[in-house]
């Protein structure tokens, strides 16, 4: 009955320990270039992209990545940054953010 009572303590001790240490976590991000008509990418610009899935007539699409345009590649591209791990593939779907109010004025 010690015995139990000691491994059942150890455990709780061990559990006690493992909720107690501070999170580690790191985010990466990477840049992606995304290439558009001209003018319609600007700095700040919020970017979702998704993925159009079709099997026969039914069709779902799937969130990819978040980004946000961080510079302009001459007139019709950006480079993007968005999350790491996001698998961006050619044929994805590029969802726009209005422009920002700043660059908006701008034009």
């Amino acid at each position: 009955m010690t015995l139990l009572r000691f491994s059942l303590f150890a455990s709780l001790l061990q559990i006690g320990c493992t909720t107690t240490r501070p999170e580690r976590t790191a985010s990466t991000v990477a840049e992606a270039r995304l290439c558009l008509e001209p003018g319609a990418l600007q700095p700040g610009q919020r970017v979702r992209v998704e993925r159009r899935t079709c099997e026969g007539l039914d069709c779902t699409v799937d969130p990819v990545a978040r980004g946000e345009v961080v510079r302009l590649v001459g007139d019709r591209c950006a480079m993007v940054r968005i999350g790491m791990g996001a698998p961006i593939h050619r044929g994805d779907e590029v969802e726009l953010s209005p422009p920002p109010p700043s660059t908006r004025a701008s034009r």
